[in-house]
């Protein structure tokens, strides 16, 4: 989704062109220029492709697990103390799989299409998972808050000649930049139909839960007599 343009007075649209390279970190930009001579060799040279901006993924057999999904687990199992005040586009990987094979099918070569389902607030979002683990919501800080401390620690790790860090102000950026989608193209042209947040958020908690389960149990090593 880094490669669509953003829209302050509506939902977001395959259409809308890429507007705001002053402000895209490098990331964005590389993800921007594969997919732009992706499109171009469809166009130009009658590559049989199809690209999907696909939103922030959750949902079970998550194995790493990934940064949001990671987040969505420690909130259930009450290991997340503060969040940070933003809001995201969201999409079940399971809906996204399933997005990816019709396209094969029922894509239009060349075109592309938004897999983004839901658009929730972190606040609305692991009060869910908290909810389903039985754990209080994390505490709330304000995005212009998380900003600053993440500007002053970058400036603090330059100085101690570190160039890898957690924290940046391009993650905190990326993590508020993208409002709401219009995934209305792919629900017609590739018949896509995601399923709702709530149960993807559940079924994500019980598979991490059992995760955790069978982990432990292989640790535990047995009595010796």
């Amino acid at each position: 989704m880094g490669t669509l343009g953003l829209n302050e007075s509506g939902p977001v649209t395959e259409d809308i062109p890429f507007n705001w390279m002053d402000r895209a970190p490098p990331y964005i930009r590389a993800r921007l220029e594969a997919e732009t001579r992706f499109l171009s060799y469809c166009r130009e040279k009658g590559l049989p492709g199809v690209a999907l901006c696909v939103a922030n993924t959750y949902g079970p057999a998550d194995y790493q697990p990934t940064p949001h999904n990671g987040g969505l687990w420690d909130a259930a199992r009450g290991k997340m103390p503060v969040a940070i005040e933003v809001s995201q586009p969201t999409v079940d990987i399971r809906d996204v799989a399933e997005a990816a094979l019709s396209a094969e099918t029922r894509g239009r070569l060349g075109e592309r299409y938004i897999i983004a389902n839901e658009f929730v607030s972190n606040r609305a979002l692991f009060a869910m998972a908290a909810a389903r683990g039985a754990q209080a919501p994390p505490k709330f800080i304000p995005y212009k808050v998380s900003y600053s401390l993440a500007w002053v620690t970058e400036r603090l790790m330059k100085l101690a000649g570190r160039n890898d860090y957690a924290v940046s102000t391009n993650a905190i950026f990326l993590s508020n930049v993208f409002r709401e989608m219009d995934n209305a193209k792919a629900r017609t042209d590739l018949e896509w139909k995601p399923r709702p947040l709530t149960e993807t958020v559940r079924d994500s908690v019980n598979w991490f839960a059992m995760r955790a389960r069978e982990t432990s149990a292989r640790n535990v090593l047995p009595l010796a007599y």
